[in-house]
């Protein structure tokens, strides 16, 4: 089996979804993209679809599914945004599935974890094009409601490190070992016992904006917070691995 990842966008540029705090398309690509980007840069093969073309709910369909089966690969992702009428209240993210119930179950976890979203779990939906009429384990993703104001809230705030939950959990359920991307080596003293960086200032804010996504939703302890400056390059790889590892089982 080629380990490979299909992800695409619910709907299409002409089929729309839901809309209200946010809306549903144009986000879904959004999460879409920065996932894919993000596997890519470790080395994973992943294929990207958003149907800019269909005009109506079949051929929308048809055309994801189409896209989908096209490809040789381990596992088929589609991203969406869910709706239930307005509220100011949190609904939280869900995955659904078609056979694949134990994986939906963690790649929930991992987005409520790094979101700080209620975790509506995994939801078995035989039912729906794409889950069963793609020929590959696939999940369906519902980040959260567009309609609920707690949900967007969080998820604006937390969208780099749900995206990144999203990527390593889907890269650890299609079997996908993910590379460190390489860095330039700094020049280093003869004799120096400075530890060598590993990771550029974009990574070194993202692994410290993970660590307190695990620190707000109870993952870590609080101490974790005071230590955050003071920690070099491998500590903030070893936590950052460990609260991916945590939410996704």
């Amino acid at each position: 089996m080629t380990k490979a990842i299909v992800i695409s966008s619910g709907h299409g540029q002409y089929v729309r979804g839901a809309k209200h705090y946010i809306d549903e398309v144009d986000e879904a690509r959004r999460v879409v993209d920065t996932v894919a980007k993000y596997l890519r840069e470790r080395g994973a093969t992943v294929y990207v679809y958003h149907d800019d073309t269909s005009r109506t709910q079949r051929d929308n369909l048809n055309a994801i599914v189409a896209y989908h089966n096209s490809k040789q690969r381990s596992l088929d992702v589609s991203v969406h945004f869910n709706a239930a009428g307005v509220t100011d209240a949190p609904r939280g993210c869900e995955v659904l599935y078609y056979d694949a119930k134990q994986a939906a179950a963690n790649v929930s976890k991992a987005i409520a974890v790094a979101g700080c979203f209620k975790d509506r779990g995994p939801k078995e939906r035989r039912d729906l094009a794409f889950t069963s009429r793609t020929n590959m384990p696939a999940l369906l993703l519902e980040v959260c409601f567009v309609d609920s104001k707690a949900d967007i809230e969080l998820y604006q705030r937390n969208f780099d490190a749900i995206c990144v939950a999203i990527a390593v959990s889907l890269a650890k359920e299609a079997g996908i070992v993910l590379n460190v991307p390489s860095q330039p080596s700094p020049p280093q003293k003869e004799e120096s016992n400075i530890m060598p960086r590993l990771l550029n200032a974009t990574g070194r804010e993202e692994a410290k904006e993970l660590i307190k996504k695990a620190v707000a939703c109870g993952v870590f302890q609080q101490s974790h917070l005071a230590k955050l400056d003071t920690y070099d390059d491998v500590q903030l790889i070893s936590y950052s691995i460990a609260y991916v590892n945590r939410t996704s089982k």
